[in-house]
């Protein structure tokens, strides 16, 4: 296995290194760190996959009225999960906490059955030296995004994913809600796209499904309130958004 950063180490470093390397077999789904937990490992990808993952927390507000004077408003706060970085073999991670001497600010998952050589927190600052630590945040596989660009790269994915279903469904002539209405008034030749246009429905409550399960935790508030409060709240709303 042949790592870029180690390629300028004498050969006694890296043998002395690897005096200290443990080899670890993780299962296909097993968390090797999650955020908050203590950085005390550094990790070396000898085969299989693994995903560094961030959480980021997204708010859905709902408003309708309830009376001539009461308006009702729905908030809630969701927490995603989102991929930022997909390593494999050759590839190492956990250095840049461990160094800042911070908590682990992200996941680390194993997508696929995985073996990693690990080193754990004091041996690694014995056999790396101030100029290899710092080459190793250089040379760094997972570089740390900030939180509005986690969001944006969210909304992004779901706006793409939500547009791309919408405009399939309209370029077939399917009703979304009733899919057996519009469908069923096509002619014999395009009835053989049936099994595609099934195999299409099935993918997107795959894709429905798969970002449900990236939401990890929920909260829901619910408020009434005056609708003149309610209307100076979307005309300021509206002025915010002309400034930007």
């Amino acid at each position: 296995m042949s790592i870029p950063f180690f390629r300028n180490w004498s050969y006694l470093k890296v043998q002395h290194l690897s005096n200290y390397l443990i080899k670890k077999v993780y299962p296909k789904g097993e968390i090797l760190y999650d955020k908050g937990d203590d950085s005390d490992t550094f990790y070396i990808i000898k085969k299989g996959q693994v995903d560094i993952q961030a959480y980021v927390e997204m708010q859905h507000i709902n408003r309708w009225p309830t009376g001539s004077k009461q308006w009702k408003i729905l908030e809630i706060n969701k927490k995603y999960i989102v991929t930022i970085g997909s390593l494999k073999r050759g590839s190492y991670f956990g250095e840049t906490t461990m160094i800042e001497q911070m908590p682990r600010m992200y996941r680390a998952i194993c997508v696929v059955d995985t073996i990693c050589l690990t080193i754990n927190k004091d041996e690694f600052f014995e056999n790396f030296s101030v100029k290899d630590l710092e080459t190793l945040q250089e040379k760094t596989y997972v570089h740390m995004p900030k939180e509005k660009d986690l969001q944006k790269k969210l909304i992004q994915e779901m706006d793409e994913r939500n547009s791309t279903e919408k405009a399939i469904y309209d370029s077939m002539e399917v009703d979304f809600n009733y899919p057996d209405g519009r469908e069923s008034l096509l002619d014999n030749k395009t009835k053989k796209l049936r099994s595609w246009i099934f195999d299409l429905k099935k993918r997107i409550k795959d894709n429905s499904t798969e970002m449900k399960k990236r939401v990890v935790s929920q909260n829901k508030k619910s408020i009434s309130i005056d609708s003149i409060v309610m209307l100076n709240s979307f005309c300021s709303d509206i002025k915010k958004t002309k400034v930007k």
